[in-house]
């Protein structure tokens, strides 16, 4: 996709510039399962693709979209677990980690439960979260989840989505 357009007073938008506009960078991959061990944080690993417009997902490297457009960027991140009795769900999005936890720049960390403040929940617990985030180009993200619920639990569902919307 290459470098945003810029303009100045009198600029004439072309079709390459209103082609950006209409149609920006974004990237959005999905995931249906992966193991989570008790209280460890651990990379969730994107196996589909939804959409991808400027070259963001590498399925050599299923952890991460990387932002190939600098820009201001909307992130959504969602992930879902199944039923079980959970002390604690946090979601966690870093920045350039490498698949290792406390790597690389932790950007937002969602605690969606936390049992010395809520209690416990009982049943399928899903957590979400969307920031705006200014993004050079090669950064990439990550997304980490951290459940407690005694034993090892299988991802229901988790989703991680980048759209460029502004210039930084």
């Amino acid at each position: 996709m290459g470098t945003p357009p810029t303009f100045t007073d009198g600029t004439v938008v072309n079709a390459a510039a209103l082609a950006f506009a209409l149609d920006p960078p974004r990237g959005s991959v999905s995931a249906d399962s992966g193991s989570f061990a008790d209280d460890v944080s651990t990379a969730v690993t994107f196996s589909a693709l939804k959409w991808d417009t400027d070259g963001m997902w590498d399925a050599g490297n299923p952890t991460r979209l990387t932002v190939r457009t600098p820009g201001l960027y909307q992130v959504s991140v969602l992930a879902r677990m199944p039923t079980a009795l959970y002390g604690r769900l946090d979601l966690n999005l870093r920045a350039n980690a490498g698949g290792v936890a406390g790597s690389g720049t932790s950007i937002f960390t969602y605690t969606a439960l936390n049992a010395t403040v809520t209690g416990t929940a009982n049943g399928p617990i899903a957590a979400n979260f969307i920031l705006d985030q200014p993004v050079p180009a090669n950064d990439y993200f990550e997304v980490f989840l951290r459940q407690k619920s005694g034993a090892t639990r299988t991802l229901d569902a988790a989703y991680l989505f980048l759209r460029w919307v502004a210039y930084i």
